[in-house]
């Protein structure tokens, strides 16, 4: 079995023992043989979209030998999974707006799946706001390491799950009153990264303003009314929409940068 990189074994952190889990773009199957083999997982669906990456998942689990327990599904989202067969959906490797809506796609009461864990590459915010707004629970986030950035990952439970704890809505927008910055940017940092503070809170907190600071930039050398490439990693454009002019992202990014300077110096104090 190939060794798992370090976000892919906080991805399997998440998933809780003994659940059968769909890999939605499970690429090379990597994750599922992973949660299989250790005993994680009894059973485990990976799809994929495309055949090529479904071909080499193939080939991965014939290698493990694990055909009768990892199955293979060649579809878009989440429409190759049936109602109750999975507990946990995995949706790790695309950006926040796309994980909405793939999640969007197929209502959970649907499905009846107990928890999803996401790992968005960009616009974390946009997925939580989308999971905050349709009644999901956030249990548990995590920020791991890989190469020159960090990873955040981010475990929900739908509506209805049994058993379910976590933060709500209003759980979200009590923790931006009592920290003094935006909903926005509790979202973007994400609430349970905050509070308890999380080890690599201050880096992350400073990932963020080395982005914002180059849109920025950029805005400032490039033409009137342009976007600058970056700036959907943000999730400010999915909110304000495709009207947005310049002066009112400026706004927006500047205030951002502001909360994020708030959040740095309390973690600097200790508080």
């Amino acid at each position: 079995m190939a060794r798992l990189s370090r976000r892919l074994r906080a991805i399997a952190r998440l998933v809780p023992p003994g659940s059968v889990v769909a890999d939605i773009g499970t690429d090379h199957a990597y994750l599922p043989i992973y949660l299989v083999s250790t005993g994680r997982s009894p059973r485990a669906i990976a799809t994929d979209s495309r055949p090529g990456p479904l071909g080499a998942a193939r080939a991965a689990v014939h290698e493990a030998g694990l055909e009768d327990a990892v199955d293979l599904r060649q579809g878009d989202g989440l429409e190759p999974l049936a109602p109750g067969e999975a507990d946990v959906l995995v949706i790790a490797g695309l950006g926040g707006v796309s994980i909405a809506k793939i999640l969007d796609g197929r209502p959970p009461e649907a499905l009846r799946y107990r928890r999803v864990v996401a790992q968005p590459m960009v616009a974390g915010s946009v997925l939580r706001r989308w999971l905050l707004e349709h009644e999901f629970l956030l249990e548990a986030e995590d920020l791991v390491e890989g190469g020159q950035r960090l990873y955040e990952l981010i475990a929900a439970a739908p509506p209805g799950a049994p058993g379910a704890e976590g933060l709500d809505a209003a759980g979200a927008a009590a923790l931006a009153d009592r920290l003094g910055v935006d909903l926005e940017t509790v979202l973007e940092i994400g609430p349970l990264l905050l509070e308890p503070p999380h080890r690599h809170l201050a880096a992350w907190i400073q990932e963020k303003q080395v982005g914002y600071r180059r849109i920025l930039r950029d805005m400032a050398r490039g033409s009137a009314g342009r976007r600058p490439a970056g700036q959907e990693s943000f999730g400010f454009w999915q909110g304000a929409g495709p009207s947005a002019g310049e002066g009112e992202v400026r706004v927006e990014f500047e205030r951002r940068l502001a909360d994020l300077r708030a959040l740095e110096e309390r973690v600097a104090q200790g508080r």
